[in-house]
């Protein structure tokens, strides 16, 4: 059983790894809507992971690259209010339409 333990523990960790490797491939190819559903996937699967940020960002992404500007704009507009000190929400502040924090 521990053997199980120690498994499920390793799987998740790779999967929290590679879906947004994967998912930044896809985008890297064109594939935005599939890329989308791998930040998607992260964020759902894993919501306490250390990469949630980057997803909420890279999903931003791929919502303005398929033309999705509504959705791009409130993701980025909750990951800055979800991870306001992160990086990815100091680059979301960059985005197209996304005004800065009233400071």
């Amino acid at each position: 059983q521990a053997e199980d333990g120690i498994r499920d523990v390793a799987v998740t960790g790779v999967q929290t790894c590679a879906l947004p490797i994967f998912a930044e491939a896809l985008a890297a190819d064109g594939k935005h809507d599939k890329a989308a559903a791998e930040y998607q996937k992260l964020m759902v699967q894993f919501p306490a992971s250390k990469k949630l940020p980057y997803a909420m960002l890279k999903l931003g992404d791929s919502y303005d690259k398929l033309g999705k500007a509504k959705e791009a704009k409130a993701i980025w507009a909750e990951l800055r209010k979800q991870f306001p000190a992160s990086a990815a929400a100091k680059l979301a502040e960059q985005r197209p339409g996304v005004a800065a924090p009233a400071r």
